[in-house]
């Protein structure tokens, strides 16, 4: 996975491409990464993308570049 990670059941992550669509989120799932896809499986592109982590009330946020 590009973004992994193990935390709490109390977080989302959302992932957006450079126009700001919603291409990819999650929440409350213990275990989780994004592999580089869209929410239907579809591969993403090569480019930066901007991810919104709100954990346990605090959000933190960031950009990943994804490479082939």
């Amino acid at each position: 996975p590009i973004l992994s990670g193990q935390c709490s059941d109390d977080y989302t992550i959302t992932i957006f491409n450079r126009w700001g669509n919603l291409i990819w989120s999650a929440e409350d799932q213990g275990i989780v990464g994004w592999n580089g896809t869209t929410s239907d499986g579809t591969e993403v592109n090569e480019g930066t993308y901007f991810y919104v982590i709100n954990f346990e009330g605090t959000r933190y946020d960031g950009f990943v570049t994804v490479r082939k």
